[in-house]
């Protein structure tokens, strides 16, 4: 049999539980939908997506754009744009705002490793 201090405990749990499910939802539909206005934004000059997702998500990156090579249906500059938004809100929102200087981000041998995954992206390139 519950006790009255039983059944409170276990309402307010149910209660925190709900609200960080909530939460947690709220948030997913945030990145969503700031990652599709990541995409309308740069649609048109992939290259900056590339350039930020490859300098923000560092080796994950290779690893997103392998995993769409096997998916012809997935959009893989949307994809990365749902990642960055998810991974980096602030970085996504300031890329949004012009408030973060894609190009300039990627200096050296970054270039390289972003121009490499964009080859196997395509299958242009083997690793």
């Amino acid at each position: 049999m519950l006790t009255i201090d039983d059944w409170i405990t276990q309402a307010k749990n149910g209660a925190v539980a709900a609200a960080i499910k909530n939460k947690v939802n709220l948030n997913d539909i945030q990145a969503q939908q700031c990652g599709r206005h990541l995409y309308e934004k740069y649609k048109n000059e992939p290259e900056q997506i590339h350039t930020l997702a490859n300098t923000n998500l560092g080796d994950l990156y290779l690893t997103i754009l392998e995993d769409i090579k096997t998916k012809p249906q997935v959009n893989p500059e949307l994809q990365l744009c749902y990642v960055i938004a998810s991974k980096f809100p602030k970085i996504a929102k300031a890329a949004l705002n012009h408030e973060y200087p894609l190009q300039k981000r990627a200096p050296g041998m970054q270039f390289f490793v972003h121009l490499i995954g964009i080859l196997k992206l395509y299958g242009q390139a083997s690793a």
